[in-house]
């Protein structure tokens, strides 16, 4: 059977591809699916919807993308597909993009409990053109993460940079090292020193022609000085020595204007909606 990679559908010529809009939704529904599914979660993708439960009580780690719903029969098929998540008791986000259908699903999933929780952009940018800093951070270093220390470290300050509970380090170590250490083409990891010590991570995913950014985390006392740009512009410098031409990402609040200085446009927005398992 073929790899996700070697399915891909071929890499962008550029930001005014006619496919990026596509693209970008497939690469985010793909990359946070193979992350539950290398936390030995329950994955299903298929032309209706990806679902992924990771087994990770985060809500990001478990959700819906991608969702082409039929109007009739959509609050059995709800039901069914939010049931799934109510079992395991896992939080989760639903993504709802361009692509996504029936019109009206945010307030039908509103119906079945979901809360709406904001909007988030789909950003996009040409892997040659990404400004670099404006000044030299010193004694920043930025180097792939492939060892096994290197990884827990990679995963310790993810975890502490999002604010998850510190039980979510040992799950995020295992993808990671699931990823690098059978040495997945799709994945490349990332971790910056300051001074020696180990202070931001990211993480790169190629899919549909384009390549991903992921997991951008910066410990709150590195903050504010370049590194979480840094560490993001040299993460798809190395994906564009594989030839790939443009990088993808969705952005926080905080990280929006990172990104746009860094060259990122918005192409689309992400509406999510979350459900929070109660006790």
């Amino acid at each position: 059977m073929a790899s996700q990679h070697e399915r891909d559908t071929g890499v962008l010529g550029g930001v005014d591809d006619p496919r990026l809009v596509e693209a970008l939704e497939a690469n985010t529904a793909a990359a946070y699916a193979d992350m539950a599914r290398n936390l030995g979660g329950d994955v299903y993708s298929g032309p209706d919807m990806t679902r992924y439960i990771s087994g990770v009580r985060v809500h990001i780690l478990n959700g819906v993308s991608g969702a082409i719903l039929p109007e009739e029969r959509l609050d059995t098929l709800l039901d069914a597909i939010l049931g799934r998540f109510k079992a395991q008791a896992a939080p989760m986000i639903w993504w709802i993009g361009p692509s996504t259908r029936p019109d009206d699903l945010g307030a039908r999933l509103e119906a079945h409990g979901l809360t709406y929780s904001g909007e988030t952009p789909g950003m996009a940018a040409e892997i040659g053109a990404l400004s670099p800093a404006e000044a030299a951070i010193p004694a920043l270093s930025v180097a792939p993460a492939t060892s096994e220390g290197d990884l827990a470290e990679w995963a310790r300050i993810t975890t502490r940079g999002f604010g998850f509970p510190e039980d979510v380090t040992p799950a995020l170590a295992e993808m990671a090292m699931r990823h690098c250490i059978r040495d997945n083409p799709q994945w490349a990891y990332c971790l910056a020193r300051l001074s020696g010590q180990p202070v931001a991570t990211a993480s790169v995913f190629l899919y549909a022609g384009v390549a991903g950014v992921y997991c951008v985390a910066t410990l709150p006392e590195a903050r504010r000085r370049g590194i979480g740009a840094e560490i993001t512009r040299l993460a798809l410098q190395r994906a564009g020595e594989q030839g790939y031409r443009v990088g993808i990402l969705q952005s926080s609040d905080m990280g929006f204007p990172v990104y746009c200085r860094l060259g990122f446009q918005t192409r689309l927005m992400f509406r999510l909606y979350a459900w929070t398992p109660q006790g």
